[in-house]
This record gives structure tokens, C-alpha cells and sequence, in this order.
């Protein structure tokens, strides 16, 4: 039986499985095609992977095909002399790793995470086709794969590498597949083990399991088998903290729900039809979502990430007062602090920090930029917009995102669509102040020129001068030089 994929160039991958067939035989090196590859092949999904194991001398193949698909190529693995090809493949770059093997293949096989993954092929010079035949399969990987199921290949999987018990749900995400009894009470009874894998390593599975679709199945499933707080401790603490009567869930199911509300407002999934409808739209949006912010991320993924964090300094905060009603209050700052210490431990980059920590001390602002009812001024649109900075939309959608979590099942129609008007007013009136800063050419006075007139020495207040007639300008209040100094005379001291 043959299996094809219609989404790939099937010639070239066959030309490139071919090329590195023919290399190793030349060599007189065993070689076998493994793990992913041909697990996507059989499902029938596109590939750009293709992982080999050889007996001897992967430096020497990996450098000649290398040079034969004008590629690059560098160490990932000292362990295991993994090799890494990166080789343009049309429009999309074909990862290719090749490393060694210990005795045999079955070795190699017994080693790996889970049976859908234990699967192998021999590689050489007349290599074609994946033919299911010829595949070695000693854990029926190829009935997991026809059954949707994932398995791991001994009870012990786990113990050789922790990052299996986040890789494990992530799969579980990406292929729809059911993960095992057995399987489910490994990753309960192991998840302590995650701790000893690397920060960095766990954020970029943690990542990409955010980067996918309906969010809150696999947040659901972290949490159900223990690894979700294992990760992030102070998530727990944030399990039955009671809220205000407006919120339909309690903390840790806030945030959870947040984290899927983000996805859900760009997703085509199923949900309630009129949340979808009513988010607000603007030039480029889909671009601007898609654009990777930073630690290889897009701003959709760290929106999500913001949204699962960002009441995590309410358990905290809580107090009762007199009145018996529930406040938060300074939530957001020891939020940001909480979300501080998180980031750090998942080794996340000084941008990265940064990013959510701004979404998160702000994300009260776009409720609070006027009075129930009524429209933020331009004024509060250009200064939310001036200290949010580059994160200032995000914000906006934290908070379409927390609203949503915040009424749950309880939303309607109604309130959901005049909370996207105001932020879509927002969105809209914020493009007519840049457009009105772009037309001015300069500032209409400068430091020096304000000092002159004014009489005043180099100092803080000069740069608050300055920030006062960019805002002017912005307003449309003032538009030349003798009205800015008329407009500084009023506002001077």
C-alpha cells in the first residue's frame, strides 16, 4: 500500500529522500527514514520535517547533501550528533535531521516517545515510495495512527525525557487524537517530572500548543492531568477565588476562558455566532495578529498568553469591605509582578516580558478611558495610546477577551455588541489622531525655542512642555508655531 500526500511536492521529497538513500549506501552507512515523517505521511497531513537515523558518519552525509540542496546545516544535538539541514524547498523551508542510531534501530525505536513515533524505514539508493509494507513497526504505531490514538511506547517514555508529558497534549491538540487510559495515568503519575526540563523548552511547547485553535480543550486537559499548575504554580492559587456577581466564573476559570475568548474572537470555531460578528474589524488586522512579536511568537499567541496570566495577581488582592462587596484593587501591578517571576522561570526574552507585563498593568484602561455610557475623548484615546505603546491594540482585544470570560454563558447579544462599538470606536478615532500627527512635519516647537520664550533652563519640564503640544497637535487644538506658544502660555505652569 502506498501513501501519498497531495499537499507536498511529492517528486522533490522523493528526489531528497533519494539523494540522502544514495549517500549513505555510497558510504556504506545504514540509514533509515523515522518518527514524524511518516507519521504525517500516513495521516496526510504536509510535511516539513524529515527526521533520519544512520549507524555511522552523520557529519560527513549531512554535509553532502547539504551542499547538494544548497542548504545549510548545524549541530542540534551533541549527545546524539543531530545534525540539522535547513534546505529551501519552493516556498517553504524543509527541516532535515539526521543523527545517529545506538546498536540497532529497534534500539532507537524502543527509545522513543510514543508508538505513532516508533515507526521506521529503510533508506538507500532505490527508495521511492513510503510502502506501509516495508515499514518497521514493532509497537503498531501504523494502527495507533488508523485507530487515532497515542500511546506511549513503554511505561518508562516519560522518565527519558519530561518535555514528552507537554509534547504529549500537544499532539493530542494538533492531530485530534485520543491520548490512551494507560497513557493518561503515566502523565498524571509523572508530572512532577517537568520540572526537570529547561525553561526554554517548555515555552516553546507551551507556545505551540497556544498557537493552535480551541485553546481551551488543551488548557483543560494540562489542567486535568496536573501539568497545567505544575507549570505555573501560582495559577492554582487562583482555583475557587471568588468574584463579583458580574463574573460568571471564579479566578482560575476566568482566566482560562480568557485565554480561549482571545482565539475565539479570530477563530472559525464553534461558539455563539454573534461574538464573532461583532468583534471589531480594522485594515490589516489579520497581518497584525500574525506578526511575530517576539521568542518566535505572534501577537495572537501572546495575546492568549497575557489572557491566562493577566488577573493572576487578584487571589492577592482580594478584600471584602464593609459593604460586603469584593474589590481587587492594585490587581494589575502585582499581576505584572506574578507574570514577572512566571516569564522568567519559561526563560521568555526581556521583549517578551515586557509585552505581557504592559497588557497586563493596562488592562483596565480601555474600561476606564470614559463613563459607563459614553465615548473615551480624543484625549483619553491619545494618551491610552501614547503609554500603552506598540501593545496598545492587544490591549484592547485583553480586553474584549476578559469581558467575554467575564459574563460566560450569561452574555447577550445586546452588551457584547456595544462593548465592540466603544472599542471599535476607539480603534477608529485613534487612526484620525495619528493621521492628524502624521501631516505635521515637525514639532511646532522645539526645546531650545521653548527655553528662549519662556525663559527657562534644561530640565524635566521641558520634554512635559513638548509632550503637551504633541498632544495638542494631535487634539487639532493648535496647528501653528504662534499657537503653541499662545497655547504654552496657558499651560506653562
Amino acid at each position: 500500500m502506498n501513501v501519498s500526500n497531495q499537499n507536498l511536492d511529492e517528486g522533490k521529497i522523493t528526489e531528497i529522500n533519494s539523494l540522502i538513500g544514495k549517500t549513505c549506501e555510497a558510504l556504506n552507512v545504514e540509514a533509515y527514514i523515522v518518527g514524524g515523517f511518516i507519521r504525517d505521511r500516513i495521516i496526510g497531513i504536509p510535511i516539513n520535517d524529515i527526521d533520519i537515523v544512520v549507524s555511522d558518519k552523520p557529519e560527513e552525509i549531512v554535509k553532502i547533501v547539504s551542499e547538494e540542496l544548497s542548504g545549510t546545516y548545524f549541530l542540534i544535538n551533541s549527545d546524539h550528533a543531530m545534525y540539522r539541514i535547513n534546505a529551501q524547498l519552493g516556498y517553504s523551508m524543509l527541516n532535515i535531521d539526521i543523527g545517529l542510531f545506538e546498536e540497532s534501530i529497534y534500539d532507537d525505536l524502543s527509545n522513543r516517545d510514543f508508538t505513532i513515533n516508533a515507526i521506521a524505514i529503510g533508506l538507500d539508493s532505490k527508495f521511492s515510495t513510503l510502502e506501509v509494507d516495508k515499514l518497521i513497526d514493532p509497537y503498531c504505531g501504523v494502527a495507533d495512527i488508523k485507530n487515532k490514538v497515542i500511546k506511549t511506547t513503554t511505561k518508562h517514555s516519560f522518565l527519558g525525557d519530561p518535555l514528552r508529558l507537554l509534547r504529549c497534549i500537544r499532539l493530542y491538540a494538533e492531530l485530534g487524537f485520543e491520548i490512551d487510559k494507560q497513557t493518561i495515568q503515566l502523565l498524571k503519575s509523572n508530572v512532577c517530572k517537568i520540572n526537570d526540563v529547561s525553561g526554554e523548552r517548555i515555552r516553546e511547547e507551551l507556545f505551540k500548543i497556544l498557537s493552535l485553535p480551541n485553546v481551551l480543550d488543551y488548557l483543560n486537559i494540562l489542567d486535568d492531568v496536573g501539568i497545567l499548575c505544575e507549570l505555573i504554580p501560582e495559577l492554582e492559587e487562583t482555583r475557587n477565588v471568588i468574584q463579583p456577581k458580574e463574573h460568571y466564573w471564579d479566578v482560575f476559570e476566568h482566566l482560562i476562558n480568557s485565554a480561549s475568548m482571545a482565539g475565539k474572537m479570530f477563530e472559525n470555531t464553534n461558539g455563539i455566532d454573534f461574538v464573532r460578528k461583532n468583534v471589531p474589524r480594522f485594515p490589516e488586522m489579520e497581518t497584525f495578529f500574525k506578526e511575530k512579536i517576539s521568542d518566535g511568537q505572534t501577537r495572537l499567541t501572546f495575546l492568549k498568553f497575557t489572557a491566562l496570566l493577566h488577573d493572576i495577581g487578584k487571589p492577592k488582592t482580594r478584600t471584602i469591605d464593609s459593604s460586603g462587596k469584593i474589590r481587587f484593587l492594585t490587581h494589575s501591578e502585582v499581576g505584572s509582578n506574578i507574570a514577572d517571576g512566571i516569564m522568567n522561570r519559561l526563560r521568555i526574552s526581556n521583549k517578551g516580558i515586557g509585552i505581557v507585563k504592559t497588557m497586563i498593568e493596562n488592562h483596565l484602561r480601555p474600561a476606564q478611558m470614559s463613563q459607563s455610557g459614553e465615548l473615551p475623548t480624543d484625549k483619553a484615546i491619545y494618551r491610552y495610546f501614547r503609554d500603552v505603546g506598540e501593545v496598545a491594540v492587544d490591549t484592547l482585544y485583553l480586553d474584549l477577551s476578559d469581558y467575554l470570560a467575564m459574563r460566560g454563558p450569561n452574555l447577550t447579544e445586546e452588551e457584547w455588541e456595544e462593548h465592540c462599538e466603544r472599542t471599535d470606536y476607539i480603534i477608529k478615532r485613534n487612526m484620525l489622531v495619528q493621521k492628524r500627527q502624521e501631516e505635521k512635519d515637525s514639532v511646532l516647537l522645539n526645546g531650545d525655542e521653548i527655553m528662549e520664550n519662556f525663559d527657562l533652563c534644561p530640565g524635566p519640564k521641558i520634554g512635559t512642555l513638548i509632550a503637551k503640544i504633541k498632544e495638542a497637535q494631535a487634539m487639532g487644538h493648535i496647528k501653528s508655531r504662534d499657537e503653541a506658544l499662545i497655547f504654552l502660555e496657558s499651560n506653562i505652569n
